[in-house]
């Protein structure tokens, strides 16, 4: 896609789906509700930009996502609680580092996915930074999920 030249580019490591920020949640509560859950699929539904952000939209066809959303949210601990659809997802691709492009909105406009379904099969609980830069990311447990 043309225009990403001024921006930052995630790299595949970087590339993650925020299921919930848990701060402030015991890591044994969440640990416990994981054991078990099935696996979770989502749909690409296209690109979106944020004032910082080019971002992958994800929903989930199939409410996984928001029932583990819901559950978490039902976690004892003081955390924000978003009031975004809980079967919506989004993936960070770019950090916006100055004015967008004409030509890079309209590769946004005009993208359409080739591949359209993913599986989530494992759900990593990890502590990082904004941008999840690799040298600040600590893996604090890994959950495999049921097919």
């Amino acid at each position: 896609m043309p225009g990403l030249a001024a921006h930052y580019r995630y790299t595949p490591a970087q590339l993650h789906m925020t299921v919930r920020n848990l701060d402030g949640a015991e890591l044994a509560d969440v640990t416990g509700l994981l054991s078990g859950l099935k696996s979770i699929r989502l749909n690409v539904d296209g690109l979106s930009f944020t004032r910082s952000t080019l971002l992958l939209r994800l929903l989930s066809p199939d409410r996984r996502l928001g029932e583990l959303r819901a559950a978490l949210d039902a976690l004892p601990g003081p955390r924000r609680r978003p009031r975004m659809s809980r079967d919506l997802a989004f993936a960070n691709v770019l950090r916006l580092n100055g004015p967008v492009s004409s030509e890079l909105r309209r590769g946004v406009r005009t993208y359409r996915p080739t591949s359209t379904e993913i599986t989530l099969d494992t759900l990593t609980l990890l502590r990082t930074n904004k941008v999840g830069d690799p040298s600040h990311t600590r893996v604090l447990s890994r959950h495999p999920l049921l097919r």
